[in-house]
């Protein structure tokens, strides 16, 4: 048998490859093998490396419920010229699969915004916390698209544009917005916004 073998599955027109490698069989312990996933980030120019080793598997398949792929260690992902989002090698990010192939991604990630365009304040005080602090923002979702998502988010602190305390803000129903497709269903944006159709609604990406 020649390895690795590959299960490929596409998914909303995207192909995702699970390579199976140092498969072996036992008369009395059954089968094991080890299962890899090289996954390019949104813009093509991170990857990230999921992995599950020795996974255990019969004629009728493998545990998949227990061989979720995994991150080996924290990716950080440029996101643009102010935030940058790091995937986190922890139990809320995983890859599911079957004996199709992929199935979806779960991520769980922090994103990280440049200090010089959102200063993170005390949500006690409404005071700038030391220049050493950024604002951050979590999430975790799971998803199907990795190219094109959509997810909320969860900021760690008020922040303001500046460190002169006039405007302060509280950031509630948050979102990060990548698809080209879609946009939060319960999103609403201001009166007269200018959107010329549907199309041109669904193309805006920004955080919201």
């Amino acid at each position: 048998m020649l390895l690795p073998l590959t299960i490929d599955n596409i998914i909303d027109g995207k192909a995702y490859a699970i390579l199976l490698d140092n498969i072996s069989f036992d008369a009395s312990l059954g089968g094991k093998l080890d299962a890899y996933l090289r996954l390019p980030a949104p813009g093509g120019k991170d990857t990230l490396y999921f992995q599950a080793l020795n996974v255990p598997f019969t004629p009728g398949g493998a545990d998949y419920q227990n061989a979720r792929l995994k991150l080996a260690c924290d990716a950080p992902l440029r996101l643009n010229n102010i935030a940058q989002l790091k995937v986190l090698a922890d139990d809320q990010t995983y890859v599911e699969w079957d004996c199709n192939g992929f199935s979806r991604l779960r991520i769980g990630a922090e994103i990280e915004f440049c200090r010089n365009v959102l200063v993170p304040y005390d949500g006690a005080t409404l005071k700038p916390l030391p220049d050493s602090m950024r604002l951050k923002a979590t999430l975790q979702s799971a998803i199907t698209n990795w190219d094109g998502f959509t997810m909320g988010l969860t900021f760690s602190h008020p922040f303001g544009i500046n460190e002169d305390g006039r405007f302060v803000f509280r950031a509630e129903d948050a979102y990060i917005d990548m698809s080209d497709t879609q946009t939060p269903e319960d999103l609403q944006f201001p009166e007269n916004y200018p959107f010329s159709d549907v199309q041109s609604r669904n193309l805006w990406r920004a955080f919201t």
